[in-house]
């Protein structure tokens, strides 16, 4: 019986590489990209037993609601070291210190936080950026806090080739065009894997850290039958 070639049709790029290479965007318009691994990502997942992953948290983006829109012409004046982004979209940049944390600020009152730790500390990070809206002199309170999206790595044992993993997923849940982008996509369990030969995996769009570790492990389990 003849074999069916899996691979996405050429001459265009498909739905799911597309989708990593232009996500799609909040009502917000959105910060720069963020990269996807930093040098300090920060290990929070323990090795479980029977499974060699050790997961390392390595961005995390929340997302913080107030109870009124910002003035950001206002906030800015008011806010030192922040600047107003009007050419790639209206949004007011902040850096946190002493960290360092990138901090968004939007008009519909939200603010945006990324990078290492957000999860441990989100609570005190939150408050912390409140105060500061308060010393502004706008009087708001947070309405809801949300974990948008964390990014994780891991590395599993891989048997296969990309080829032959591709081959034996289901092909409406797994993309590969290696000419375009050298790792397999792969969508299933409400997140997003990107993994490559080396058994380098990247998990994106999971909103909590047990919906990332349980996606992994269960791509895991998946991999290890694929020889």
């Amino acid at each position: 019986m003849e074999h069916k070639h899996r691979y996405p049709a050429r001459g265009g790029t498909s739905p799911l590489l597309k989708q990593q290479q232009n996500p799609q965007k909040d009502r917000d318009p959105g910060p720069p990209p963020i990269p996807l691994l930093n040098n300090d990502s920060q290990t929070i997942v323990p090795n479980t037993p029977g499974s060699s992953i050790t997961m390392e948290i390595t961005n995390v983006v929340a997302t913080a609601t107030l109870t009124t829109p910002l003035d950001l012409e206002y906030l800015q004046q008011r806010l030192e070291g922040s600047v107003l982004q009007k050419t790639t979209g209206h949004w007011l940049k902040y850096r946190l210190q002493p960290e360092n944390r990138y901090i968004a600020f939007y008009k519909s009152g939200k603010f945006l936080i990324t990078g290492k730790g957000v999860i441990e500390s989100l609570d005190s990070l939150t408050q912390r950026i409140l105060a500061l809206i308060h010393l502004a002199g706008i009087d708001a309170e947070i309405l809801r806090v949300d974990i948008n999206n964390i990014v994780a790595k891991d590395t599993l044992p891989l048997r296969a080739s990309l080829e032959a993993v591709i081959a034996a997923l289901d092909p409406q849940k797994a993309e590969y065009e290696p000419e375009q982008f050298p790792a397999l996509i792969y969508k299933d369990w409400g997140v997003t894997f990107l993994l490559f030969s080396s058994g380098s995996v990247i998990i994106t769009g999971a909103r909590s850290v047990d919906v990332a570790h349980e996606a992994l492990r269960e791509f895991e389990r998946q991999l290890a039958r694929i020889r």
